[in-house]
């Protein structure tokens, strides 16, 4: 009667079986024993004993609780203080540091973060001991093993009992004890999530265990030696070792078989059931992931992965997985490090913005949005973006459309505002030059992406390919892959557009005609110009890779390495080439689409103190309607050099550089 008798004395009685039964699932009897005997490890019907180390030896439970823990903790998490509008980081309380820059001499905060999680996603519970200062501020969190706590209730009061290596036991009182439970029905302990899932986990290890003893034999079937006579026992025996020594393991496989005394050899294929358990595998992996809330893509399970799921499932797996996990770690900072004095004045909050992000073109569009409608500026865009604000207090002006007035204005103080806002518009060229310039790190940030995954795909195929095939076929790869234009489009598209309606609009209010819309003619323009760009870059790409695999074909080097050093070189140039070409080649096309749309003509400027000869004859130029500033077959001549454009010049930039 010793447990049973504990466990109804402590927190039930038979009068309420419900009840009883929800405390010795939930371990939340005095002690926890069920729950922390299912934590210690039990048998699954698989044959494995499921313990927390045993599990992280699947790889599926060690990714998933590397992807969360880590994810949070690199997370940042900040002390603010509630201001009577908004907040402020308080980087003066003393919990700041400790939760954002270091939890003890011996850990930075990221890594107690990722500690405490860890066990949290194993155990069901994380625990850490609290060092308060003389004036009961908390100085350190150091974490403590779960599997040697403990709970315990004294006096009607929570203790935490904790076993060091040392052996005895240390009595850590409530408000010295940082504790993070998991899901759990008594609000004190969490669930092992390993316990509960143990049969899941089980067969995962035991699908392994399987697989290695599998290829242990060079995942081949058995065979069967038939002799013509009758062996001795000692002649079976020989023949039996001698085999397993000369052919068994992957280290003797494909040696061939020499067969004495007219003996010959049978294969056996394998049966269905072994063959299957590959599907097993896979099946556990999607359910250790369904286990941890974690999109299997996240644990290098692509297998039904898509270019359009994947970046939905990340925003899915931010706002269930994460935030639920950061809300947990939110509201204990409050309970247990915070006096109650203190709660109604501080709070720590992970930033999940980062996390949060949409897609690039869907940031934009929200972006505009917002700056068109007053309630942000553009430095906080660009903090949003981890950029560094505009030179000066540019960016820290809001602005309204100029057709918008208060309600209840006269037209007389609309008219006012209106003039007020032209005038503060009066240099629009200049107003426009700065917008390129704020433009320039969106772009080389977006050709950095695109360099990254081109890279990726590449150097992964070239190997694929060159290791079954010839050079041949990757040449014809890369034909394949660089006339798919998506991965260019999708990452320049969203900053063409939002960089073009920032430019339209200032050289609308540049002409005074501010009652322009932006019509289905502008969008259409956008959207040739974004494709037209992305078909120009990938055929440049192409053609670069193809020259690298050529050089080295001919100079008989190492393919991959040329094509690695191609694109190293392409990383030190290209997004500075991308954002310099496109913010004045887009920035220079939508002024003059504005210019002309409002019946206006267009003067070509050449910037600069020292600008070449070609840009200085061009310097002054006007045009008007559909008239180029240089067509086609016509030249600049500047001594005994000349410049002769490949296509009709309409609009700046007239050359590279």
């Amino acid at each position: 009667m010793g447990i049973v008798s504990g466990i109804l004395e402590g927190r039930s009685s038979l009068a309420n079986p419900d009840q009883w039964l929800v405390d010795v699932l939930s371990g939340g009897n005095e002690f926890g024993w069920l729950n922390n005997w299912l934590s210690g490890g039990s048998k699954s019907a698989a044959g494995k004993v499921v313990t927390v180390p045993a599990a992280l030896r699947n790889i599926a439970v060690y990714a998933c609780i590397r992807v969360i823990a880590e994810d949070l903790a690199t997370l940042p998490l900040q002390m603010f203080e509630r201001l009577a509008e908004g907040k402020g980081v308080a980087q003066d309380h003393p919990l700041y540091p400790v939760l954002h820059d270091r939890a003890n001499p011996e850990m930075t905060s990221v890594t107690f973060l990722e500690t405490l999680m860890g066990h949290v996603l194993g155990w069901g519970n994380g625990f850490a001991w609290i060092a308060r200062d003389n004036a009961g501020r908390v100085r350190e969190l150091w974490p403590l093993r779960p599997d040697r706590v403990r709970i315990r209730r004294k006096d009607g009061k929570l203790i935490y009992a904790f076993s060091p290596d040392v052996g005895g036991e240390m009595l850590v009182p409530f408000d010295e004890t940082f504790h993070l439970p998991g899901l759990g029905f008594d609000g004190i302990q969490g669930y092992s999530p390993i316990a509960l899932a143990r049969e899941a986990v089980g067969i995962g290890l035991a699908a392994e265990e399987y697989a290695g003893k599998l290829w242990s034999n060079d995942a081949r079937p058995s065979v069967v030696l038939k002799h013509p006579g009758t062996l001795s026992d000692k002649a079976y025996d020989n023949l039996v070792k001698s085999w397993s020594e000369k052919y068994g393991g992957s280290g003797n496989a494909h040696k061939p078989a020499i067969l004495e005394e007219n003996m010959t050899l049978e294969a056996i294929g394998i049966p269905p059931e072994d063959a299957q358990f590959l599907e097993t595998r896979k099946f556990q992996v999607t359910e250790i992931a369904r286990l941890y809330r974690v999109p299997p893509h996240m644990i290098g399970d692509l297998e039904r992965a898509t270019f359009s799921n994947i970046e939905h499932q990340g925003l899915q797996y931010t706002m269930h997985t994460l935030r639920p996990w950061a809300r947990r770690l939110e509201a204990t900072v409050a309970l247990r490090l915070l006096t109650p004095q203190e709660r109604g004045k501080y709070f720590a909050e992970f930033n999940l913005d980062a996390l949060h992000r949409g897609d690039m073109k869907s940031r934009y569009e929200a972006y505009h949005i917002a700056r068109n409608d007053g309630w942000i500026n553009g430095d906080e865009i660009r903090a949003k973006e981890n950029m560094n604000p505009m030179p000066g207090d540019k960016g820290k002006v809001y602005i309204v459309p100029l057709n918008m007035m208060e309600l209840g204005s006269s037209p007389e103080e609309a008219g006012a505002s209106r003039q007020r806002a032209l005038e503060r518009r009066s240099k629009s060229p200049a107003y426009r030059r700065r917008l390129r310039q704020a433009y320039r790190g969106l772009y080389a940030d977006a050709a950095k992406r695109i360099l990254f995954r081109q890279r990726s795909d590449v150097i992964r195929e070239a190997k694929r390919i060159l290791g079954q095939r010839s050079d041949t076929d990757l040449m014809v790869w890369l034909d394949e892959y660089y006339h798919d234009t998506e991965l260019l489009t999708r990452h320049l598209a969203p900053v063409n557009l939002a960089y073009a309606e920032a430019i339209h609009s200032a050289a609308i209010e540049e002409v005074g005609d501010v009652d322009k819309v932006f019509g289905a003619s502008y969008q259409s323009f956008v959207d040739e110009y974004s494709q037209g760009r992305a078909n120009k870059y990938a055929l440049d790409a192409r053609q670069r890779n193809q020259a690298a695999v050529s050089r080295a074909i001919e100079a008989e080097t190492d393919i991959l390495e040329a094509l690695e050093a191609d694109f190293d070189e392409m990383e030190e140039t290209w997004p500075d080439h991308v954002a310099g070409r496109e913010t004045v080649q887009l920035g220079g096309a939508i002024a003059r689409f504005a210019f002309i749309a409002a019946g206006f003509g267009a003067t070509w400027a050449a910037l600069g103190s020292h600008p070449c000869p070609w840009c200085e004859m061009m310097d002054g130029m006007s045009v008007s309607g559909d008239e180029t500033f240089l067509d086609a077959g016509g030249a600049l001549e500047a001594g005994e050099e000349s410049f002769e454009p490949s296509g009709n010049i309409c609009h700046p930039p007239l050359h590279d550089g």
